[in-house]
C-alpha cells in the first residue's frame, strides 16, 4: 500500500530535529522529500495512463524492449539481461501478455530448444496506439520546463543518481543493526 504524504516537513521543524539530528541537512531532506512526492504523483498518473491501455509498466517496458529489436521479437533470456533480471522473474509477466494475444512464442529455428517472444498485431497494434499518448504525457510534464532548465535537469539528475548509487549496502546494513540494538 503507498502512502500518499501531503503535509511535507517544513523547515522550521526540520531545524528543530537538528537539536536531536545534528547531521541533518535541512535543505537536502526538504529537496529529497518533495522529489519524492513529485514522483509519486507523477508515477500514480502514469499507473492510471497504463490501466486506462490494460498495461503496467512491467508489460509496457518488455513490449518496448521487444518493439526496439530487428523483427519485434527477442530471446527471453536477452529480454532478462537487458532488464538486469534472471530469465524466470519475466516468464510470468511473459505469459500474461501471451494470454493477452500481445505476444507470441516462436521457435527458433537455430536452435531447437530456445524459443523467441515476438510482438504480435495486437501488440504492436497497442504501442502504436498508446505511444503517441505515453509521449504526450511526457511532453506535459516536461513543458514548463526551458530547453536550459531540462539541459540543468539532466545535470541533476546524474549527480542525484551518483547519490543513490553511494548509499551503499553497508551505509543499509548499518541502518538495519542500529534498529536492531
Amino acid at each position: 500500500m503507498e502512502l500518499d504524504l501531503r503535509s511535507l516537513p517544513d523547515k522550521p521543524l526540520l531545524t528543530a530535529y537538528q537539536s536531536k539530528y545534528p547531521h541533518i541537512d535541512v535543505e537536502a531532506v526538504q529537496l529529497f522529500l518533495r522529489f519524492q512526492q513529485v514522483n509519486r504523483e507523477i508515477q500514480k498518473n502514469y499507473d492510471a495512463l497504463f490501466q486506462h491501455f490494460h498495461l503496467t509498466e512491467a508489460k509496457f517496458t518488455i513490449l518496448m524492449l521487444i518493439y526496439r529489436q530487428q523483427e519485434h521479437q527477442i530471446l527471453p533470456s536477452k529480454l532478462a539481461s537487458m532488464l538486469g533480471v534472471k530469465k524466470p522473474t519475466i516468464t510470468g509477466i511473459v505469459n500474461g501478455l501471451v494470454k493477452a494475444g500481445l505476444v507470441i512464442k516462436l521457435a527458433n529455428q537455430k536452435d531447437k530448444r530456445a524459443t523467441f517472444i515476438a510482438l504480435t498485431k495486437q501488440g504492436l497494434s497497442l504501442l502504436e496506439t498508446f505511444l503517441p499518448t505515453n509521449y504526450t504525457t511526457a511532453n506535459t510534464i516536461m513543458g514548463n520546463l526551458t530547453e536550459e532548465e531540462r539541459a540543468t535537469f539532466h545535470i541533476l539528475l546524474e549527480k542525484i543518481a551518483e547519490g543513490n548509487a553511494n548509499l551503499s549496502s553497508q551505509q543499509i546494513n548499518e541502518a538495519e543493526e542500529k534498529e536492531n540494538e
